[in-house]
């Protein structure tokens, strides 16, 4: 039995429900408003996802609904994800994008020299205690791997941890030089692995299938009381 592209498909990384649309209020205001999937709904709480976009514009609504449905698609992988084990050299590859942040963020303009040097001063205090640590970089951590849909266990997470705390003392080290005037090249900035993403059909959303993708959207269409027809009429 072929299995036809359903209407809603467009792109095969992020559409494994059918696309909504960004919802106006009487106020004017746009709200993105978006069912949990249906596998989901006990770990997040509840049924249905409702944000307020923060505009009244259309275009921009449009726009930042997409943003949206893009960080929740994500954050469904995540949940979805199994916890893993890395090795040292995939955690530091993790961690690029932290230095990445700093340099897009602090590059050309950086802030004046004595801040920077109290900021560094305070992470050089971290030192390198689990739980010290956890309290200075859980939500960078947090970040860094809903970004790439994944779970880790707790031995990778410590490393992580060091590893997050070790790349803003080198960012806050070339910050530290920019603000003095020197601009030349981090010596140090080569030194992350590119990330190679575990193979699985949650971690690399970028590789799913369209059958596995409309099996999703079929279990959640009927799930919600969708009629079966409506499924039935995408396969011949």
């Amino acid at each position: 039995m072929a299995l036809k592209s359903p209407r809603w498909y467009t792109d095969a990384a992020y559409m494994a429900l059918p696309m909504s649309r960004p919802i106006k209020l009487k106020n004017g205001v746009y709200y993105l408003q978006q069912r949990v999937p249906v596998d989901l709904v006990d770990k997040v709480g509840r049924k249905a996802i409702k944000a307020s976009l923060r505009t009244k514009d259309p275009t921009e609504a449009k726009a930042r609904h997409a943003s949206k449905l893009h960080e929740l698609n994500r954050e469904w992988a995540y949940l979805r994800s199994e916890i893993i084990t890395l090795s040292h050299k995939e955690v530091v590859a993790l961690t690029k994008q932290r230095y990445s942040f700093f340099r897009d963020q602090f590059g050309d303009n950086p802030p004046i020299l004595a801040s920077t040097l109290n900021e560094l001063e305070m992470r050089q205090g971290v030192g390198h205690d689990t739980s010290r640590l956890e309290v200075w970089y859980r939500r960078a951590a947090d970040k860094i791997l809903k970004a790439r849909a994944i779970k880790v266990d707790i031995a990778t997470r410590e490393i992580l941890l060091r590893e997050i705390h070790r790349t803003d003392l080198q960012s806050l080290e070339q910050i530290k030089r920019n603000a003095k005037g020197d601009y030349s090249a981090d010596p140090k900035a080569n030194r992350f692995p590119e990330w190679s993403p575990p193979k699985s059909p949650e971690a690399d959303m970028g590789e799913a299938s369209l059958p596995h993708l409309f099996s999703l959207w079929e279990r959640d269409h009927l799930a919600d009381n969708g009629a079966s027809k409506t499924a039935s009429d995408f396969l011949t």
